[in-house]
């Protein structure tokens, strides 16, 4: 639960779908919670123009290559440990 931010940058590499108004992370795009919010996340993506949904297609797998590499997790374990 703690990560979705991590992974996901809302309306950008997708949708986060938010469990609770006590809890909300993300830009918020999707306005509703739990299984409605799922819905409306998905009915978001199929609105998208195939290019649009392309463009967050490329975001994503950019944004995964540049933050969760494995040179990239390594270089963080290491700063990790390294500030223990």
């Amino acid at each position: 639960r703690g990560s979705v931010t991590d992974l996901i940058i809302d309306g950008k590499t997708g949708y986060i779908v938010n469990e609770s108004p006590a809890n909300i992370r993300g830009e918020w795009v999707v306005k509703e919670f739990g299984i409605n919010g799922l819905i409306s996340a998905v009915k978001h993506l199929y609105a998208l123009k195939p290019d649009e949904y392309y463009e967050m297609r490329m975001r994503c797998v950019e944004h995964v290559r540049n933050n969760f590499s494995i040179n990239s997790m390594i270089e963080k374990y290491i700063d990790l440990y390294r500030s223990f």
